[in-house]
């Protein structure tokens, strides 16, 4: 539940982190609202979910697919008693999986030449936080 300030704080929030085996980490914390740029940012981003009668559900989307290697998917709850729990997947099975996906629109051209940066993109954000660096602030929520 939000404060006055309109903050949750930190250890109210279910902390999820997508570490990659090249080091690349994602988590919802640091939400990143386009696509990562050339620099081969990691992004863990919310399609949505719901719920009801004590569960909720929410699908996250990543990209770029992983190198091979294993994944690992990081949790962490404090607030429900949930501590740091990992657990690693093999990127090959991510890799077979998108073989099987469909592309509904067409790749968007770039803005840009290839290889040049987007200068239209602005500044870089700051990586993201590795998951032992969980952020003491929150994000905002507004109230609907």
């Amino acid at each position: 539940m939000p404060g006055p300030d309109g903050r949750i704080a930190a250890d109210d929030i279910l902390r999820l982190a997508v570490v990659y085996p090249d080091g690349r980490v994602a988590t919802n914390i640091n939400i990143r609202h386009r696509l990562p740029e050339a620099d081969g940012g990691l992004m863990l981003y919310p399609e949505g979910g719901g719920g009801g009668g004590g569960s909720f559900g929410v699908r996250y989307w990543v990209h770029p697919l992983p190198p091979p290697g294993s994944v690992t998917l990081v949790c962490e709850w404090p607030r429900s008693g949930v501590p740091e729990s990992r657990v690693d997947v093999p990127a090959q099975a991510i890799l077979d999986a998108s073989t099987r996906a469909v592309r509904l629109r067409p790749e968007p051209e770039p803005a840009h030449a290839p290889g040049q940066p987007d200068r239209a993109a602005g500044p870089r954000r700051p990586a993201a936080p590795t998951p032992r660096a969980w952020t003491s602030s929150s994000p905002r929520r507004t109230r609907r």
